[in-house]
């Protein structure tokens, strides 16, 4: 069984975290989260449980969702396998990118404190180069905005349904989760029906 809410344990306090500035509009679309794919890396302790205005993206061949894996390089590198980042949180394990125009390699280590990824290869790229996955969850589609927990009491990880993603509204973009410009600057992003609250002059 879950904790009857994700997200809270005992002795553990929780933050409320609400992206939307209003109601009218909103739009939310659900469904379902994929538990080996999906992390928050910089929820220390607590990385299987995903926090409102987590951005979420779609993976193309199983439809199952995961935190948008989307960030940009932090500084200009030649030659190197450490590849610093502006938000590592969303990558794992065994996430195959692209940096830049470098062909893609997978992740062996991400070291969520340094937000730094570590690849196969040495491989050069320039700051604010794009890094990101190809397999569809590199475009973001919508906002979460409630607590996932996707780990069971009973220490299995499973696919947990969603049902509070944000895919029209007016959104509070201070309350973002990972690299918010990359994400809102996404030329093949979903995120057209989102309208932001700093753009709107209210915060």
């Amino acid at each position: 069984m879950s904790h009857p809410v994700p997200g809270q344990h005992p002795g553990v306090f929780v933050s409320p975290r609400d992206v939307l500035l209003s109601y009218n509009g909103l739009r939310y679309g659900r469904g379902v989260l994929d538990a080996a794919r999906a992390t928050d890396g910089t929820n220390t302790g607590h990385e299987d449980e995903l926090r409102p205005g987590t951005p979420l993206a779609q993976i193309t061949t199983t439809r199952l969702w995961v935190p948008c894996k989307r960030t940009t390089a932090s500084a200009t590198v030649a030659d190197s396998t450490a590849l610093a980042v502006v938000d590592a949180r969303a990558f794992k394990l065994g996430d195959s990118i692209t940096v830049g125009g470098n062909p893609a390699q997978p992740i062996v280590a991400v070291d969520y404190a340094s937000h730094t990824l570590t690849l196969t290869s040495q491989i050069s790229w320039a700051a604010d180069d794009a890094v990101v996955t190809e397999d569809g969850s590199q475009t973001p589609r919508a906002i979460l905005n409630e607590f996932v927990k996707l780990r069971d009491d009973d220490g299995v990880l499973r696919n947990k349904l969603f049902g509070q993603a944000v895919i029209a509204g007016l959104v509070d973009p201070h309350q973002l989760l990972g690299d918010a410009a990359a994400v809102r600057t996404a030329v093949d992003s979903k995120l057209s029906f989102i309208q932001w609250g700093d753009d709107a002059g209210l915060v």
